[in-house]
Parts: C-alpha cells; structure tokens; sequence
C-alpha cells in the first residue's frame, strides 16, 4: 500500500475546554471526489451472521484485501527544508487564511435525500462562519502571543478548537456522501476493515446509525482509524469537538446537527439517518483508509 501523508488529530476528550493538539490539514485538503474510482461489485450470497439485521439487504464481494497485522513505518519525509522543517507538496495554511472548499458536486446533486435549500445553507453560512470563525480565532492567538497577553486565552483556545473542528468535519461531510446510487459498495481494503472489527456491513451500519441517533443535541458520528488499535472505530462527537479517542483519523462522517436535515425532516433524524446511508462515497472512504493505514504506531 502506498505510503500518503496521513490526517493526524489529537484531541483531548470529555471536556468543554478541548484543545486540538496538532491537526494536520493537508489531509483535509487531499480529500477528493473521486467519481473515476465508483466500482459496482457483483453480488454474492448474505453472510449468515448477518441475517439478524434483514433491514440492510447489502450483498458483499469476497475481500482479498489482507490486513496489516504488524507495520513497518517508511520515512514519508526525507526531504528537508533549509529550516530543517519537512518538505511538504502542500504547503501549510498561514494563521488567520482558511477558505471555504467548493462543493464536489450541484447544490441539488443529493435530492431526493438531501434538498437543494438545505445544502445551500449548510455550506454557504454554516460552514463558511466556521472558517471566519476559525480565522479570527488564529488571527487573536498570534496577537497574544505577539504581544504577551494571555488574557483571553481560554476563550481563544475554545474557538479554535470549536471552528476548526467544523471546518474539518464538514470538509470531510461534503466528500463522505454522493449522488444518491453513485457511491457503490466498500472497497476491499475498507471492507476487509468492516468484516474484522464490526462483523460485517450489516452490524457496522447498525452501531453507527444507532450511535448517530443517540448524539445528545447537535453533533456527528464519526468511522474513523485508531492508529494505536490499528482498528476502525465508531465514535461520537457532541459539538464538533467533544468525545473522542486521541489520533483517530476520521475517514466517514455523518452531520447530525439539525441544520444538515431540518427543512426536509424536522425532528425526525432517525429518518435523515437512514436515507443517508444511500449516499455514503465508499471509494472516498477507501482513498482515505489508505492514507491513513500507513500512520501506525505503538503505545
């Protein structure tokens, strides 16, 4: 598998104050739409541990993929800059210079599931404010460390934690979904992960829709890779920021903050996450996975 550069979030959890303590952008905007890549797999027959969950009817190829049981880490940065900083294709965002990322597809790409209206505001106004937060949040720490006032820094702290996290999570949202129909079946590689760790599609899509359900007030459900457990996690997060493992790599994510369904299904967000399963972007899913396989490390 080919080594990439890996998204890295390291998070403090269960706490108001979280801090991010190193998030690495570059992965953010690596993440593509890749409509090349969308691979229909034959059919074949229902695995029997799944039979107990006849409401996800999901036939799955044979996986190939074999799954890394040690890693042998390759130096993914030779290069060296005069500073002796890494040598990155992507150079880093200054403080303050986030943007707003298009969408990978038409406003009303993902009808009948998610409405034309809905997708405009979720990412003309509540994703950009995230990034203009973000900014002024970045912009206020670099003049108190210019100038020595901490003041405020706990407040700043928290903005950057809470803006940034929304900047990245609904980055990673606009590509984990596609055209309803678009987005095939998992790949072996993210498939192999499924059948390991959850016992199949069937029981993964149980425990994250159940988990989706279950973020108290506005949040996410997160899949993401723990490269400590070298395993898939479902995880939630209340806010953008809150509740999480350290280092894990997000690689699907499922906005369950009102706004991303209201106008089309009210309260019901049970219902909003069951029709979304229908525009998961499994090859997304599988670019990510493999970017993020390599980052495996031992505690």
């Amino acid at each position: 598998m080919q080594a990439s550069y890996p998204l890295r979030l390291k998070q403090v959890p269960n706490d108001n104050s979280v801090v991010y303590a190193f998030i690495c952008y570059k992965a953010v905007l690596q993440s593509r739409h890749k409509k090349g890549d969308m691979i229909m797999y034959p059919s074949s027959s229902h695995d029997t541990r799944e039979q107990h969950t006849p409401q996800i009817q999901y036939d799955m190829p044979q996986s190939h993929y074999t799954l890394q049981s040690q890693y042998t880490p390759q130096s993914q940065y030779t290069p060296q800059s005069q500073y002796g900083l890494p040598t990155d294709p992507i150079p880093p965002v200054t403080p303050g210079r986030h943007v707003l990322p298009p969408l990978p597809y038409a406003y009303n790409a993902l009808e009948d599931i998610i409405d034309e209206k809905t997708l405009r505001i979720h990412h003309d106004k509540h994703h950009k404010k995230y990034v203009e937060d973000l900014n002024k949040a970045e912009l206020a720490l670099q003049t108190a460390r210019n100038s020595g006032d901490y003041t405020y820094i706990k407040h700043w702290e928290k903005e950057v934690a809470f803006n940034g996290s929304g900047h990245i999570l609904h980055s990673l949202y606009w590509t984990s979904m596609s055209p309803p129909g678009s987005g095939g079946q998992p790949h072996p590689a993210t498939q192999a992960y499924l059948e390991r760790d959850f016992g199949g599609i069937s029981h993964f899509w149980a425990q994250f829709s159940a988990a989706a359900n279950a973020v108290e007030g506005s949040g996410w459900c997160v899949l993401g890779y723990n490269p400590y457990f070298r395993s898939l996690e479902i995880l939630q997060a209340e806010k953008h920021q809150n509740l999480t493992q350290w280092g894990v790599i997000p690689l699907l994510v499922c906005d369950v903050w009102e706004h991303a369904y209201y106008l089309s299904y009210q309260n019901e967000r049970a219902k909003y996450v069951k029709n979304w399963f229908g525009l998961m972007n499994w090859p997304e899913v599988e670019h990510r996975l493999n970017q993020a396989e390599p980052a495996s490390y031992s505690l």
